[in-house]
């Protein structure tokens, strides 16, 4: 838990929603396995479709999946979704 790597920090509950609410469900998928596409999907799928994940799960999700995208060196803004579950609301 001293790890500043957010991936490191990621609970159980989320893992799990990642692979399976992420990875499974979106089986096959058009992206190699380890791209950083299928896993910023994965995330942000998990952060939205998960059921009964607590507000801090969902953001953590979310703010892995857009740390996928930055670690490619792929500049990606946040969305509407993106900042409702990031920062608890929706505009600007």
């Amino acid at each position: 838990m001293d790890s500043t790597n957010l991936r490191d920090r990621l609970n159980v509950r989320s893992v799990l929603a990642h692979e399976y609410y992420g990875h499974y469900k979106n089986n096959p998928s058009k992206f190699a396995v380890g791209d950083w596409r299928d896993e910023f999907r994965a995330s942000y799928c998990a952060a939205l479709n998960t059921p009964n994940l607590n507000d801090e799960e969902r953001r953590m999700l979310m703010l892995d999946a857009f740390d996928r995208a930055k670690e490619a060196g792929i500049p990606v803004n946040y969305n509407k979704e993106a900042r409702r579950l990031i920062y608890g609301y929706d505009e600007g």
